[in-house]
């Protein structure tokens, strides 16, 4: 784990291990056997009391993850950390389980592992609170490894063993393929999460707070043009569908945000160097560089392009740059436009920012905030959304999958709270209708900022 995951999962206090402690962890440690580590976002519980854990090594690739929670019912051998109720929820009634799975390990693992975190941290912050309508939750999170198999069986394994109504902050850039069919079989809602594929839009069962990804790049060419670069090239990663779908209605989407399309072009994220990229987009007089790609690659992309003096402004996602990332002074040197389908997390004027930022002020105050984690703590703040809307029903009895539906369907004009562009839903959808509205942000050498601050920007 990373040192900002552990330092969330102990709340930033010095641990004291006994030393036969010590030995049995360095005896864990050892590669045949696989250890237990702090889960980030965990309660602190009392010797001897259940916790929750991530089980890490080969005996285990699938981890699971157990947020604070309700005391067990035995039904299940992973026994959550228990929250106290809130003098609101006096007698908490039965927990509802939730799941997450994502793609949290590999190429992905630096920019999606947040998500992960940010979402058991809103569990925890909701739990203190009372829950779902007094429901404590108790959420399961996997990782796939971007597998498309392993994605399918873990979300079986959460629907059948841990009977989740619902997922929640999803994040399958390359995995999508195996997680639909599976949650489409057994008709769970696919709350938030990124909607970087157009699955988010083509199912009854996906419920996405962002615009799709089609209107995003529209934006995203947009942000630029509007700082005066319209002479656009793309380099699309060949390992996300996403990505090449991109390069499919390129032209189109230039056109859409006022630039011209003068060279576009596939590249991996593992490949080292960018240099023949850039001759060929300097060559086309490209001005404004688009880079469907993560952030490390970006980061490359950058040093590659200044070593033959050629600096366009860059374009990505948002949710591609982790902090780390977004503070290589080569990268900042170039200037890159952004987009959102969630409200800047670099602001804090809306009370859904102000929220989302507390809590992570709190119970992560090593980890700052970023576009992966503002994406999963608007997913639960989504899932509280439609719970709201049926409190009486989930008061008086156990919160299923019907009622979360239900309650889904009387979204209309959400914000939630400024995270979010207006979004509504509609009963028996046969799939999400994209909002068309999105966030813009600027990294440049002074950091980044927003500048059309946390108010939406409409694509049509």
């Amino acid at each position: 784990m990373s040192h900002d995951a552990v330092v969330s999962g102990v709340d930033g206090r010095t641990v004291h291990l006994a030393q036969d402690s010590v030995d049995q962890l360095k005896k864990a440690a050892a590669p045949a056997a696989p250890v237990a580590a702090p889960v980030p976002g965990a309660a602190a519980v009392a010797p001897g009391a259940p916790t929750s854990t991530v089980a890490v090594g080969p005996a285990q690739p699938t981890s699971k993850l157990a947020a604070p929670a309700a005391p067990s019912t035995g039904k299940n051998k992973t026994t959550p950390a228990v929250v106290p109720a809130t003098p609101s929820c006096a007698h908490p009634l039965d927990p509802v389980n939730i799941g997450q799975i994502g793609t949290f390990s590999g190429v992905a693992g630096p920019v999606t592992g947040p998500a992960r975190s940010a979402l058991a941290v809103w569990v925890r912050d909701l739990n203190t609170r009372g829950g779902l309508a007094c429901h404590p939750v108790q959420l399961y999170s996997a990782d796939d490894g971007g597998d498309s198999g392993k994605a399918a069986a873990e979300e079986q394994d959460l629907v059948r063993s841990h009977h989740v109504v619902a997922f929640v902050g999803t994040v399958l850039p390359f995995s999508i393929a195996g997680f639909r069919p599976a949650v489409e079989r057994d008709k769970i809602p696919v709350i938030g999460g990124t909607s970087a594929t157009p699955d988010f839009y083509d199912s009854p069962w996906f419920f996405p707070d962002a615009a799709s990804v089609d209107d995003q790049a529209i934006g995203l060419i947009r942000n630029g043009v509007n700082r005066g670069h319209k002479t656009l090239g793309l380099l699309y990663c060949v390992e996300v569908s996403a990505c090449t779908q991109l390069q499919k209605k390129g032209k189109e989407f230039a056109k859409a945000g006022g630039a011209d399309l003068v060279y576009d072009a596939p590249i991996s994220v593992t490949q080292p160097d960018f240099t023949a990229q850039c001759i060929n987009a300097r060559n086309a007089k490209v001005d404004l560089l688009g880079a469907a790609m993560d952030g490390a690659s970006m980061n490359r992309l950058a040093r590659s392009c200044q070593a033959i003096g050629y600096k366009p402004l860059l374009a990505t996602a948002g949710g591609l740059l982790t902090p780390a990332q977004s503070a290589d002074s080569v990268l900042r040197s170039f200037g890159v436009v952004t987009v959102s389908g969630e409200a800047p997390w670099i602001l804090d004027d809306k009370p859904g920012l102000k929220a989302y930022r507390a809590a992570l002020a709190m119970y992560t105050p090593d980890t700052a905030p970023d576009g992966a984690s503002a994406m999963a703590w608007t997913a639960g703040e989504l899932l509280r959304a439609a719970v709201e809307h049926v409190d009486t029903e989930a008061r008086s009895g156990p919160i299923t999958t019907a009622l979360i539906m239900r309650g889904l369907g009387m979204i209309s004009h959400e914000t939630l709270g400024g995270l979010a562009a207006p979004f509504s839903f509609s009963p028996n959808q046969p799939h999400a209708t994209s909002s068309g509205c999105m966030f813009f942000e600027l990294l440049t050498t002074a950091g980044w900022s927003a500048p059309q601050g946390s108010k939406p920007v409409c694509v049509r």
